[in-house]
């Protein structure tokens, strides 16, 4: 009751201009986290969830035998102590698995209590191996000392004022050995508020699109450490606000992807002083992230046709939009779709840049749209499909699509969220196997709203998406729908579920992008018929459900969007 409360108070306050700019006010920011730390509200539901998935989920792993395997980095500066002492009883104390080594890194800390936490943790545990400098090295400097002393295959970073649960050494060495040792792994996490653990973050596999504008992968992350090494990982020291992100752009660079343990393993404490309930706690964070992305992005092809701006769509907060020039276009063919085009040939329709546009009706069969698409469309170019009717929010659309196309090759399909004239979600990313087989677990949230962990909000990778507003590659487009030759019921409207899983069948990714925002008061899916979705299914019931970006902990039930479902059997832990 009060978690709803809240939020809409906060959606109500994100309306408000004058509202926005008062609750980003670093003051205002700071009485908020401490606020919320005194009146801290537990999620009973998900605390319910979690001691039951915790109390079987060690049931059937075999205990791992690899000797060296984990060294822990913390670097500390005067955290509180009663802070610290929870993170080192959480990993001092962990149970079944204690073979590991902590090394610890006094960062020129002055609070005698926090020294003194310093100090009992290494008289009562061999495994911690403590160092002390007299001038504070900052995060990055301090965690490349860490780094050269650890001995483990793989480095881990911890937060100071953080937590572990009680078995995530024995889970991280089950995912490693399992997964042959891959060169780095990161896991799902949830927050502390108080005592409580509250927002978790049940995240998605790998996805690099949303990588590149959110750091979801922090917490915890496990990273090979001689190949951290030869990568050079904390040498820049502009990145003391994003170090987790710094190394896993440097890995990706190399060709390396990342393992999810999707197992709740690490608790990222709230309090004043933590971005995690006030992100303008650290004044370099912006600096950092900007350093970070710079890099990246440098290293490119054709690097100066991208620039890192912040999101039009945050207010103040370090999140960034890779926005592309305008040069340099593909050539584009626009599907309008109309419930009775005119006849008419295809025209030049004037932008930036121009597009060929052709009507056809909605119930146009795939045979008859594969013609008009092997005919007209642009050998190397790009297809958009457009409900007539629809109204777009943003003219960057074209750009927004080829740059995400350069910077992720695989990418396919790109489309976005849908909303109605009074600003509610009618469509948006959606999932294969979710409610109806192909469902979108954000209809009905409005337009001010930033979903779940703000990826409503964020360009990333989901199953599927609407065909009401969408820009596909045209080699992809013309497969796909040969593809669809083969079954007897395929219509327009449901195509985006059909391209979902070819794209999954194919290797290609579907990406959604808060940036292909429309409007619409149309009933889209009036056209798909019971018998096109049981085709569907049947069809494609061998990947369904696709829990690549929406977690397998998630309930597929559009009552319990974004909520943990029953606990999954134990022999589907890894």
């Amino acid at each position: 009751m009060i978690q709803n409360v809240a939020r809409q108070c906060y959606l109500f306050a994100k309306r408000s201009p004058r509202l926005r700019k008062l609750i980003r006010l670093p003051i205002v920011a700071r009485f908020k986290a401490a606020l919320a730390t005194r009146l801290a509200v537990g999620d009973k539901q998900y605390e319910r969830w979690l001691l039951e998935h915790r109390a079987r989920r060690l049931a059937g792993i075999t205990p791992c035998t690899e000797p060296s395997l984990l060294s822990f980095l913390t670097t500390v500066w005067n955290t509180p102590a009663p802070y610290l002492q929870v993170l080192a009883d959480s990993l001092l104390n962990q149970s079944p698995d204690r073979d590991f080594e902590w090394i610890l890194l006094d960062n020129g800390t002055t609070d005698p209590q926090t020294r003194a936490c310093l100090q009992a943790a290494v008289a009562s545990d061999p495994r911690v191996k403590l160092f002390r400098v007299e001038d504070n090295l900052g995060i990055v400097g301090g965690m490349r000392f860490c780094l050269e002393r650890a001995t483990g295959r793989y480095v881990l970073p911890l937060d100071s004022d953080d937590y572990l649960y009680p078995d995530a050494t024995a889970i991280l060495k089950h995912w490693i050995t399992s997964h042959n040792f891959p060169p780095l792994l990161y896991s799902d996490e949830d927050h502390l508020l108080g005592c409580r653990a509250v927002q978790p973050y049940f995240k998605p596999d790998w996805d690099p699109v949303l990588f590149l504008n959110s750091a979801y992968i922090a917490h915890l992350c496990a990273i090979d450490r001689h190949r951290a090494l030869e990568l050079d990982v904390y040498a820049h020291a502009d990145a003391n606000g994003c170090h987790d992100w710094d190394t896993f752009l440097k890995f990706m660079a190399a060709g390396h992807v990342p393992v999810h343990i999707s197992e709740m393993l690490y608790s990222w404490r709230m309090h004043a002083r933590s971005t995690a309930s006030n992100i303008n706690s650290k004044n370099y964070i912006h600096q950092s992230h900007q350093a970070v992305l710079g890099r990246y992005l440098a290293r490119r092809p054709a690097a100066a046709r991208y620039h890192l701006e912040p999101s039009p769509l945050f207010d103040g907060t370090p999140d960034w939009w890779i926005r592309r020039s305008h040069v340099a276009p593909r050539p584009i063919l626009s599907l309008v779709l109309c419930e009775q085009p005119p006849h008419s040939e295809p025209t030049i329709v004037a932008g930036d840049p121009p597009l060929t546009e052709l009507k056809l009706a909605r119930t146009t069969p795939i045979n008859r749209v594969l013609e008009l698409v092997e005919t007209w469309a642009p050998q190397g170019g790009l297809v958009r499909l457009i409900s007539e009717e629809l109204t777009v929010d943003n003219s960057e659309w074209p750009w927004e699509a080829l740059a995400l196309m350069e910077l992720h090759p695989d990418v396919a399909v790109v489309g976005g969220p849908v909303h109605d004239r009074r600003g509610v979600l009618v469509d948006a990313g959606r999932y294969l196997g979710f409610g109806d087989g192909c469902g979108c677990p954000d209809i009905g949230r409005t337009v001010h709203d930033r979903g779940y962990f703000a990826q409503l909000w964020k360009q990333r990778s989901v199953s599927a998406v609407s065909t009401r507003f969408c820009v596909f590659d045209a080699a992809f487009l013309t497969d796909l729908l040969r593809d669809c030759g083969h079954w007897k019921h395929v219509s327009l409207a449901w195509l985006g579920a059909w391209a979902g899983a070819f794209a999954l069948r194919t290797g290609r990714r579907v990406v959604y992008s808060p940036f292909f925002s429309a409007a619409s008061n149309q009933d889209w899916y009036r056209d798909v018929s019971p018998a096109e979705r049981a085709e569907f299914l049947a069809t494609h019931h061998d990947i369904l459900p696709d829990r690549r970006f929406y977690s397998k902990h998630l309930s597929l039930s559009p009552d319990l969007a974004y909520r943990p479902a029953p606990p999954a059997p134990l022999s589907h832990v890894a």
